[in-house]
């Protein structure tokens, strides 16, 4: 949550000593929250790669003021390294861009990291002020874009809210007499993974999350937040299905695919409706539609998504923390030469 600069706020970070249940209590408490703060993905991200977790409190004298998860790798034997701050840091803040330089005094100053922050705010005309404050700097990879779908309202008005073309190839789907499972359960899960493996099979990277990942993910969440996952059939053939995270009151569509088939039976269409429409009974009330960038989303891809009729947002541009060192220096240029030719967000770049 982005307030006013005030010049008399003052930060200091904290390093957490805590559990996954406090740390997860005090993260989703804030409104602008994610999944990618969470205990689970930090956790998810050491036992899929090299990265390294770590997790501190933002603390205002002796209050918490929020909380931020950081993923970082080191340089062996330099002393350098790279910090990602993955849509955070969260919390409620007097001035935010305090915080940023709590956070980039850490892992800029005292441990002589190259640090990129991806913010969790939404995009704002302060955004010169919050960099100055923080000790950043803005780069040119704009933040995350997607759309969201508010589940306060009556099935009948989210329906309406649909574009035509998208609601009548749900009537189709509906019509053609699929069969949809969902639910939280482990069969219905690996079924899911199967397909989602086949489709990476096909499509490569660019296709999604790793399944290795995923399933990382779902073994490490509580019963509570385990993955919903939709998976559509007919006459026995898999047709497509995706994924949701849960965290607070948000669900998040994460990973999702259709066969040659299934795209011409509409399968997209009903699996997503009948997702929002389990959200929302389980008391979600609001769905994120995990991505939706005019300029790096496929084609066909954000046009099915901006079809479901959420309010679209993005978030505030990435920013930097320098660190002296030929070895820092280096990571600053890949890291800047990556994100150039992806531009993707950070929270997806940090699963591959």
């Amino acid at each position: 949550m982005v307030k006013p600069l005030m010049e008399e706020s003052h930060y200091t970070y904290q390093e957490f000593q805590g559990e996954a249940e406090e740390w997860n209590a005090l993260v989703l408490r804030y409104p602008d929250a994610g999944l990618l703060q969470t205990w689970e993905f930090g956790t998810a991200k050491t036992q899929n790669g090299s990265w390294q977790v770590e997790r501190g409190l933002i603390m205002a004298d002796r209050s918490v003021s929020g909380a931020v998860q950081t993923i970082f790798r080191t340089v062996p034997f330099t002393g350098g390294g790279i910090a990602w701050v993955n849509r955070g840091p969260i919390g409620s803040f007097e001035n935010v861009g305090a915080a940023l330089n709590a956070i980039r005094h850490h892992f800029n100053v005292s441990r002589g990291f190259y640090l990129r922050v991806a913010p969790s705010f939404i995009q704002t005309e302060t955004l010169a002020s919050i960099c100055r404050e923080g000790g950043l700097k803005r780069t040119s990879i704009e933040g995350w874009a997607s759309s969201m779908i508010d589940l306060n309202d009556p099935d009948d008005l989210i329906r309406a809210n649909l574009h035509s073309k998208w609601r009548n190839a749900l009537v189709r789907a509906e019509h053609a007499e699929l069969d949809i499972s969902i639910g939280s359960d482990q069969e219905t899960f690996e079924t899911f993974l199967r397909g989602h493996a086949a489709h990476l099979s096909a499509r490569g990277t660019s296709g999604g999350l790793d399944t290795e990942f995923l399933q990382s993910l779902q073994e490490l969440l509580p019963v509570e937040r385990k993955f919903l996952c939709v998976t559509a059939m007919k006459d026995g053939h898999y047709l497509g299905g995706a994924a949701f995270a849960r965290y607070g009151k948000t669900g998040e569509y994460l990973a999702g695919h259709n066969t040659d088939a299934g795209r011409k039976e509409n399968s997209g269409q009903i699996v997503l409706w009948s997702a929002l429409r389990q959200l929302k009974s389980d008391g979600v009330i609001r769905l994120d539609l995990g991505g939706m960038d005019e300029y790096l989303t496929p084609a066909g891809i954000f046009r099915f998504k901006s079809r479901m009729g959420g309010k679209p947002y993005r978030l505030a541009s990435e920013m930097e923390g320098d660190a002296p060192g030929l070895i820092n220096k280096a990571i600053r240029w890949r890291v800047r030469h990556e994100r150039s030719k992806s531009g993707h967000d950070i929270g997806a770049a940090a699963t591959n």
